[in-house]
């Protein structure tokens, strides 16, 4: 299932435009079933590919996207097994994760986030579904909290700044910090809507927030 962090983002409707959803091919499925009843998403408006489609099929796909919802307020293109992918289905996607219309959700399965390319990563949201067992088996580096990063000396807690921002999204460390500290919210969630899903540059934008929560809690 997914996330309550997650669950809550779009329901508030500040989640992320590509979401990678990491556990079980059963728990790929049941996620994207619980993605389709909080998105509202018509039949229409959702295309849900189970299995590695040919090229043909994910360019005919990745197509129809930017035609506007015919039924609902968003479009969700729901993808499992990208795990399986080759090197080839993965650049064709990454097209359309560069520069995504605002009313798409690219929700991407898979049983291993190491298994996807740096740059899908790097453009998108990892959520860990709850009550599956992990799939990757290097497991993921833990994003520290922000009030243990903001009482770090300021180089220190910069310095790792600089490398969560070059190992996760900003969307994903947001989430996790607002997640985190409830008194903080206030503060964060701002920071979150404004983020929305445009490029930003992360080690700023990160550097920023920690730098305002220090001025603010400390």
């Amino acid at each position: 299932m997914l996330p309550p962090i997650l669950e809550r983002a779009l329901e508030h409707g500040v989640s992320a435009h590509a979401l990678i959803l990491i556990g079980s091919p059963a728990a790929q499925t049941a996620a994207m079933g619980e993605l389709k009843v909080l998105l509202k998403t018509a039949p229409a408006d959702t295309y849900h590919l189970c299995e590695t489609p040919t090229m043909v099929e994910l360019r005919t796909v990745l197509a129809r996207v930017h035609y506007r919802p015919v039924q609902s307020a968003r479009v969700l293109v729901a993808i499992e097994g990208t795990d399986r992918w080759s090197v080839e289905l993965g650049n064709v996607l990454l097209k359309t994760l560069e520069e995504p219309p605002a009313y798409v959700c690219l929700a991407l399965g898979t049983t291993a986030a190491s298994t996807l390319l740096p740059t899908i990563r790097s453009r998108a949201a990892s959520y860990r579904l709850v009550g599956d067992e992990p799939g990757d088996e290097r497991p993921t580096p833990a994003i520290p909290a922000l009030r243990e990063l903001a009482a770090l000396p300021l180089h220190t807690s910069l310095a790792t700044t600089k490398q969560l921002a070059s190992t996760e999204s900003v969307t994903t460390v947001l989430d996790t910090w607002i997640q985190g500290e409830p008194s903080a919210r206030g503060l964060l969630l701002p920071w979150r809507v404004a983020l929305g899903d445009r490029p930003v540059n992360a080690r700023l934008m990160l550097e920023a927030v920690l730098l305002e929560y220090r001025a603010t809690f400390r």
